[in-house]
């Protein structure tokens, strides 16, 4: 008798639990369609360009991000935000994550977006990188000295506080990021960004992606946040 008891209860737990349980997870679908990734043709140079494998296995990583992106923005919507603790809690472990899921999406889109061949250095864009580094030739050097020492990004930004363009290097997604800039020209420097086609030589990489750098989105950055023509 006791067993037909508990079992009877288990079947009306299980059929009240099923609508909650099924409410639950329409709210978290409904946040997760929120970020969608992009679609990007990356047109190359012929002779300079990178291999569709080592694209397609960016592009998947991407994805990656976006996923997490609302995985983790599903989750902290049910989280519990009492009982904090700077060593460990779920809602600090999800908003630490937050920024680099957040980050590495955007990152990836802005890079992809600055690759294309046989474009050129826009008005706009070469007066600001004349009147803060004097020469093409010494924003070149700036940007690969810092593209070639980063452990995750070398991005060139406009600063809101100062007005100046400078090139700055960041280990990771989220970490060494400057507040109050707007990026112009984004260069990932991850292994995962030419390993395939390059192995460890970054250099030979860094010098195809400048080759091919899609100088018409940056006048267009720089338009928009800078001003100009």
């Amino acid at each position: 008798m006791k067993v037909a008891h508990i079992i009877l209860s288990v079947i009306l737990i299980s059929q009240l639990m099923i609508p909650l349980y099924a409410q639950k997870k329409k709210v978290q679908s409904e946040i997760v369609a929120r970020y969608r990734p992009r679609t990007f043709t990356i047109i190359m140079d012929e002779k300079q360009r990178f291999s569709d494998k080592q694209l397609d296995d960016h592009f998947a990583l991407y994805k990656g991000y976006v996923n997490k992106r609302n995985e983790i923005d599903a989750t902290l919507a049910t989280t519990p935000r009492t009982n904090q603790n700077i060593t460990f809690s779920p809602f600090r472990g999800l908003k630490i994550s937050e920024t680099f899921a957040r980050n590495g999406a955007l990152l990836h889109e802005l890079y992809f977006e600055n690759i294309k061949a046989e474009t050129t250095v826009g008005k706009q864009t070469l007066q600001a990188i004349l009147e803060n580094f004097d020469s093409l030739e010494a924003f070149k050097d700036d940007l690969m000295a810092c593209a070639k020492c980063a452990r995750g990004w070398a991005i060139t930004c406009y600063n809101l506080d100062d007005g100046r363009i400078q090139n700055y290097v960041l280990d990771a997604h989220n970490e060494k990021v400057p507040m109050l800039v707007i990026p112009l020209l984004v260069l990932d420097t991850y292994e995962h960004a030419y390993m395939i086609d390059f192995g460890i030589n970054r250099a030979q990489y860094l010098e195809i992606l400048w080759n091919n750098i899609n100088w018409d989105i940056v006048e267009e950055r720089v338009i928009q946040w800078i001003g100009g023509e």
